[in-house]
């Protein structure tokens, strides 16, 4: 059974389930997701993904109190990060990625509430952030690479010491011009 349901989005901002062949509500979109179905909502006119944006308007909309999660000094930080700042915090969800990945290794991933989240938005926030990274530098969850912790944890090691290195320089030229 696919348990994606395909959405489109139209300029008047009605949502149509093709799947079902019917107008949808966002209310309908989260009882969707509550099931347990995987939902994917594209623009009509640009044929963009456009899940992420529908997610977070169920957020704001019928969830406000779950923004909490995220307080305001950590939401202001993201609006002001530049490059540098994506690439570490994509690191970081990476390197969090695998420590799931390695507690979960023998025990059921469904079974621990909010894993599935992780596991779903973990390959997206990673693409979003830093898209210049080659297929090497973002292992697919299923190549061989992404399965062994030494190869992952040797590329996340030259991944920080170049940054680090980019830092030092940074610094060396902050100095200089302090100078």
């Amino acid at each position: 059974m696919n348990n994606q349901t395909e959405i489109t989005r139209y300029p008047n901002r009605r949502l149509y389930d093709r799947n079902q062949k019917k107008y949808v509500t966002l209310r309908d979109v989260e009882e969707m997701i509550l099931a347990g179905q995987t939902v994917r909502v594209r623009d009509s006119k640009l044929d963009e993904d456009i899940t992420k944006i529908v997610l977070i308007q169920i957020l704001v909309e019928r969830h406000p109190e779950r923004l909490d999660l995220f307080p305001p000094a950590f939401l202001q930080e993201v609006l002001r990060a530049d490059q540098m700042t994506l690439d570490w915090l994509s690191l970081y969800f990476r390197n969090l990625k695998l420590v799931m990945k390695g507690f979960t290794g023998s025990v059921d991933a469904n079974s621990i509430p909010g894993f599935g989240l992780w596991q779903s938005i973990m390959p997206s926030a990673l693409n979003l952030t830093n898209p210049t990274n080659s297929a090497a530098e973002t292992n697919d969850a299923n190549s061989p690479a992404a399965d062994s912790p030494n190869t992952a944890s040797q590329d996340v090691n030259r991944q920080l010491a170049a940054k680090v290195l980019e830092l030092e320089r940074r610094l060396a030229q902050l100095e200089g011009d302090a100078d």
